[in-house]
Order: structure tokens, then C-alpha cells, then sequence
């Protein structure tokens, strides 16, 4: 078993994560990286649906390591719940 930091999970997870933030951080100072931000939602889901669409299948065809492959799909799934409250945040600011 890898450990944590060095496997792809981790690293793409912390990847989209730090963007994200940064995006999110830097729309409340300039208001005017929207755009970029709606783009980047949209090929990050992309991407992720894709890692998680390939760990599916190795979790699937690879029996001996079932639980480090879910795992990793738990950890890049971790997102979702920080990019709809990122995604609201910014939605509600605009509107108002």
C-alpha cells in the first residue's frame, strides 16, 4: 500500500482543491475571475468524473486492492461537498 502523499489521488484531490480555493479567494478580492471560475468548475468535473470513472474500473478488475481504490475514490470525491459551497457562495454573492 502507498502511502497517502505520494499516491495520484492525493495529489490530484489537493491539486483541485488548492485552485479552486484560490479562485474562490481571488474572486472576493478583484470580483473578476468569474468566468475563469464557471470554466474551471466545468473541466474540473470533467477530469475528476473521468480519474473516478477509471478508478471504478480498477476497483472493479482489481480485487486484491479494493480497499486502497475506493479510498481513492472517496478522496477525490471529497471535493464535491467544498465545490457546491464554494459554487453557492459565489452564486448568492452575485445575485445579490
Amino acid at each position: 500500500m502507498k502511502t497517502l502523499y505520494k499516491r495520484f489521488s492525493f495529489k490530484i484531490t489537493l491539486f483541485f482543491f488548492s485552485i479552486g480555493t484560490l479562485l474562490f479567494i481571488t474572486y472576493f478580492i478583484t470580483d473578476e475571475v468569474i468566468f475563469l471560475g464557471y470554466l474551471y468548475t466545468i473541466v474540473a468535473i470533467f477530469i475528476n468524473f473521468l480519474i473516478e470513472l477509471g478508478l471504478f474500473i480498477k476497483l472493479i478488475i482489481e480485487k486484491d486492492n479494493r480497499k486502497e481504490n475506493f479510498m481513492d475514490m472517496l478522496l477525490i470525491a471529497s471535493n464535491i461537498p467544498i465545490a457546491y459551497l464554494y459554487f453557492m457562495i459565489v452564486i448568492n454573492t452575485v445575485i445579490v
